[in-house]
Protein backbone atom coordinates (compact mmCIF):
# COMPACT_ATOMS: atom_id res chain seq x y z
CA UNK A 1 0.00 0.00 0.00
CA UNK A 2 1.41 3.32 -1.08
CA UNK A 3 2.26 6.46 1.18
CA UNK A 4 -0.65 8.68 1.41
CA UNK A 5 0.71 12.41 1.64
CA UNK A 6 -0.86 15.67 1.17
CA UNK A 7 0.75 18.81 0.48
CA UNK A 8 -0.85 22.51 1.94
CA UNK A 9 0.16 25.35 0.51
CA UNK A 10 -0.23 28.46 2.17
CA UNK A 11 -3.31 31.14 1.48
CA UNK A 12 -5.12 28.40 -0.43
CA UNK A 13 -9.17 27.71 0.46
CA UNK A 14 -9.88 24.08 0.46
CA UNK A 15 -12.86 22.46 -0.55
CA UNK A 16 -12.82 19.22 2.02
CA UNK A 17 -15.18 16.40 1.27
CA UNK A 18 -15.87 13.06 4.03
CA UNK A 19 -18.09 10.65 4.44
CA UNK A 20 -19.99 8.75 6.97
CA UNK A 21 -18.68 5.01 7.82
CA UNK A 22 -20.40 2.90 5.17
CA UNK A 23 -22.37 6.05 4.05
CA UNK A 24 -24.35 5.94 6.39
CA UNK A 25 -27.38 8.38 6.12
CA UNK A 26 -27.23 10.33 9.51
CA UNK A 27 -27.81 13.65 8.54
CA UNK A 28 -31.36 12.87 7.98
CA UNK A 29 -31.67 14.05 11.29
CA UNK A 30 -32.21 17.58 11.98
CA UNK A 31 -30.54 17.00 15.13
CA UNK A 32 -27.54 15.51 13.86
CA UNK A 33 -27.57 18.42 11.71
CA UNK A 34 -28.10 20.96 14.31
CA UNK A 35 -24.47 18.89 16.60
CA UNK A 36 -22.81 19.19 13.05
CA UNK A 37 -23.63 22.65 12.48
CA UNK A 38 -22.97 23.32 16.51
CA UNK A 39 -19.38 21.46 16.34
CA UNK A 40 -17.92 23.82 13.23
CA UNK A 41 -18.74 26.36 15.32
CA UNK A 42 -17.15 25.59 17.78
CA UNK A 43 -13.69 24.63 15.77
CA UNK A 44 -13.96 27.77 14.26
CA UNK A 45 -13.54 29.73 17.20
CA UNK A 46 -10.84 27.41 18.36
CA UNK A 47 -8.59 26.86 15.35
CA UNK A 48 -9.32 30.32 13.52
CA UNK A 49 -9.97 29.55 10.11
CA UNK A 50 -12.23 31.62 7.67
CA UNK A 51 -15.59 29.20 6.70
CA UNK A 52 -16.86 30.07 3.24
CA UNK A 53 -19.38 27.34 2.48
CA UNK A 54 -21.11 24.50 3.87
CA UNK A 55 -23.62 21.89 3.92
CA UNK A 56 -24.59 19.00 5.31
CA UNK A 57 -25.53 16.03 2.78
CA UNK A 58 -27.42 12.39 4.42
CA UNK A 59 -23.87 10.65 4.31
CA UNK A 60 -21.33 13.33 3.73
CA UNK A 61 -20.67 16.73 4.40
CA UNK A 62 -18.78 19.50 2.30
CA UNK A 63 -17.04 22.34 3.60
CA UNK A 64 -14.92 25.01 1.96
CA UNK A 65 -12.65 26.74 4.22
CA UNK A 66 -9.32 28.75 4.31
CA UNK A 67 -7.02 27.62 7.34
CA UNK A 68 -5.15 29.98 8.82
CA UNK A 69 -2.05 28.79 8.76
CA UNK A 70 -2.87 26.07 6.36
CA UNK A 71 -1.10 23.11 9.02
CA UNK A 72 -4.18 23.32 10.95
CA UNK A 73 -6.01 21.48 8.11
CA UNK A 74 -5.90 17.95 9.78
CA UNK A 75 -7.04 19.47 13.42
CA UNK A 76 -9.72 21.23 11.97
CA UNK A 77 -10.91 17.86 10.60
CA UNK A 78 -10.24 15.73 13.37
CA UNK A 79 -11.60 18.65 15.93
CA UNK A 80 -14.70 18.44 13.82
CA UNK A 81 -15.42 14.68 13.39
CA UNK A 82 -14.41 13.31 16.65
CA UNK A 83 -16.53 15.27 18.85
CA UNK A 84 -19.48 15.29 16.33
CA UNK A 85 -19.29 11.45 16.53
CA UNK A 86 -19.28 11.33 20.35
CA UNK A 87 -22.66 13.14 20.23
CA UNK A 88 -24.13 11.48 17.54
CA UNK A 89 -23.16 8.02 18.96
CA UNK A 90 -24.40 9.32 22.32
CA UNK A 91 -27.71 10.07 20.90
CA UNK A 92 -28.31 6.76 19.12
CA UNK A 93 -27.69 4.97 22.37
CA UNK A 94 -30.09 6.61 24.01
CA UNK A 95 -32.67 6.05 21.55
CA UNK A 96 -32.27 2.42 20.79
CA UNK A 97 -35.76 2.04 21.41
CA UNK A 98 -36.51 3.35 18.01
CA UNK A 99 -35.88 0.73 14.58
CA UNK A 100 -34.18 3.68 12.71
CA UNK A 101 -31.98 4.64 15.86
CA UNK A 102 -31.13 1.35 16.46
CA UNK A 103 -30.74 -0.14 12.91
CA UNK A 104 -28.02 2.86 12.30
CA UNK A 105 -26.36 1.98 15.25
CA UNK A 106 -25.98 -1.71 14.42
CA UNK A 107 -24.74 -0.30 10.97
CA UNK A 108 -22.01 1.91 12.56
CA UNK A 109 -20.70 -0.93 14.80
CA UNK A 110 -16.87 -2.12 13.56
CA UNK A 111 -16.55 -5.73 12.69
CA UNK A 112 -14.96 -8.08 15.04
CA UNK A 113 -11.91 -8.42 12.53
CA UNK A 114 -10.81 -4.38 12.97
CA UNK A 115 -9.13 -3.57 16.00
CA UNK A 116 -9.55 -0.27 17.12
CA UNK A 117 -9.98 1.50 20.39
CA UNK A 118 -13.96 1.71 20.03
CA UNK A 119 -16.20 -0.52 18.60
CA UNK A 120 -18.31 2.03 16.58
CA UNK A 121 -17.00 4.31 13.86
CA UNK A 122 -18.86 7.04 12.31
CA UNK A 123 -16.60 9.02 9.58
CA UNK A 124 -14.99 7.11 7.39
CA UNK A 125 -10.98 7.67 8.13
CA UNK A 126 -10.15 9.89 5.43
CA UNK A 127 -11.01 13.58 4.32
CA UNK A 128 -10.83 14.80 0.43
CA UNK A 129 -9.49 18.14 0.40
CA UNK A 130 -9.21 20.13 -3.20
CA UNK A 131 -7.23 22.96 -3.88
CA UNK A 132 -9.20 25.98 -4.69
CA UNK A 133 -6.64 28.10 -6.51
CA UNK A 134 -8.80 30.19 -8.98
CA UNK A 135 -12.11 32.52 -8.84
CA UNK A 136 -13.88 29.94 -11.91
CA UNK A 137 -12.92 27.14 -9.22
CA UNK A 138 -14.37 28.64 -6.11
CA UNK A 139 -17.53 29.26 -8.16
CA UNK A 140 -18.01 26.32 -9.16
CA UNK A 141 -17.58 24.40 -5.71
CA UNK A 142 -20.19 27.04 -3.90
CA UNK A 143 -22.24 26.32 -7.00
CA UNK A 144 -21.69 22.33 -6.22
CA UNK A 145 -22.51 23.06 -2.84
CA UNK A 146 -25.35 24.85 -2.48
CA UNK A 147 -26.93 22.71 -5.78
CA UNK A 148 -26.32 19.42 -3.85
CA UNK A 149 -29.19 19.03 -1.79
CA UNK A 150 -31.33 19.63 -5.29
CA UNK A 151 -29.18 17.11 -7.18
CA UNK A 152 -29.60 14.56 -4.38
CA UNK A 153 -33.92 15.35 -4.86
CA UNK A 154 -33.61 16.11 -0.90
CA UNK A 155 -35.56 19.63 -2.17
CA UNK A 156 -36.61 21.72 -5.35
CA UNK A 157 -34.53 24.48 -4.86
CA UNK A 158 -31.36 25.28 -2.46
CA UNK A 159 -33.52 27.81 -0.73
CA UNK A 160 -35.45 24.99 0.73
CA UNK A 161 -32.61 23.40 2.72
CA UNK A 162 -31.61 25.52 5.19
CA UNK A 163 -28.40 23.67 6.50
CA UNK A 164 -26.13 25.21 4.15
CA UNK A 165 -23.97 28.45 3.28
CA UNK A 166 -26.95 29.36 0.09
CA UNK A 167 -29.22 31.24 2.90
CA UNK A 168 -26.09 33.89 3.62
CA UNK A 169 -25.15 34.94 0.58
CA UNK A 170 -28.50 35.01 -0.97
CA UNK A 171 -31.02 35.47 1.72
CA UNK A 172 -28.47 37.72 4.40
CA UNK A 173 -30.08 35.05 7.08
CA UNK A 174 -27.19 34.41 9.69
CA UNK A 175 -29.82 32.50 11.98
CA UNK A 176 -27.84 29.45 11.42
CA UNK A 177 -24.02 30.00 10.40
CA UNK A 178 -22.26 33.36 9.81
CA UNK A 179 -19.84 32.90 6.90
CA UNK A 180 -16.95 34.94 6.39
CA UNK A 181 -17.10 37.59 3.90
CA UNK A 182 -14.14 37.94 1.15
CA UNK A 183 -13.46 39.75 -1.46
CA UNK A 184 -12.97 36.79 -4.01
CA UNK A 185 -15.93 35.57 -3.23
CA UNK A 186 -17.79 38.89 -3.69
CA UNK A 187 -16.18 39.74 -6.95
CA UNK A 188 -17.64 36.46 -8.35
CA UNK A 189 -21.55 38.02 -8.31
CA UNK A 190 -24.55 36.46 -6.61
CA UNK A 191 -24.20 32.84 -5.94
CA UNK A 192 -27.78 32.70 -6.37
CA UNK A 193 -28.64 32.21 -9.77
CA UNK A 194 -32.01 31.27 -10.89
CA UNK A 195 -32.52 30.10 -7.39
CA UNK A 196 -33.61 33.47 -6.27
CA UNK A 197 -36.70 32.73 -6.97
CA UNK A 198 -36.57 30.47 -3.36
CA UNK A 199 -36.95 33.77 -1.44
CA UNK A 200 -40.36 33.65 -0.54
CA UNK A 201 -40.54 29.78 0.36
CA UNK A 202 -40.64 29.22 3.78
CA UNK A 203 -37.93 26.54 5.62
CA UNK A 204 -39.40 23.09 5.37
CA UNK A 205 -38.15 19.79 6.46
CA UNK A 206 -37.17 17.36 3.11
CA UNK A 207 -39.73 15.47 1.31
CA UNK A 208 -37.06 12.82 0.61
CA UNK A 209 -38.43 9.09 1.34
CA UNK A 210 -35.92 8.51 3.20
CA UNK A 211 -35.87 11.23 5.49
CA UNK A 212 -40.04 10.52 5.99
CA UNK A 213 -39.19 7.60 6.73
CA UNK A 214 -36.46 7.73 9.33
CA UNK A 215 -38.28 10.95 10.73
CA UNK A 216 -41.77 8.54 11.46
CA UNK A 217 -39.23 5.36 13.14
CA UNK A 218 -36.78 7.84 15.01
CA UNK A 219 -39.64 11.17 15.68
CA UNK A 220 -37.07 12.66 18.61
CA UNK A 221 -34.46 13.59 16.25
CA UNK A 222 -36.47 15.72 14.27
CA UNK A 223 -36.77 19.44 16.23
CA UNK A 224 -34.65 21.86 14.45
CA UNK A 225 -33.16 24.14 16.27
CA UNK A 226 -32.19 27.19 13.98
CA UNK A 227 -29.54 28.88 16.90
CA UNK A 228 -27.60 31.81 16.28
CA UNK A 229 -23.66 31.91 15.55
Amino acid sequence: MGFYRRVYSPGELKFITTSTYRRTPLFLSDRFRHYFVQRLREVRQELHFLLIGWVPMPEQLHVLIKPEPVETTPPIMNGLKKESAKRILRTLRENLQYPWCRNTSARLRLPSTVHDESHYRLWQLRFYPFNVFSDSKLKQKLDHTHNNPVTRGLVSSPGDWPWSSWRFYCLEDESILRMDRMGRVQSLGSPCGRSQTSKSRSLRQPANPLAIFARAVCPNLWHTRLVKD
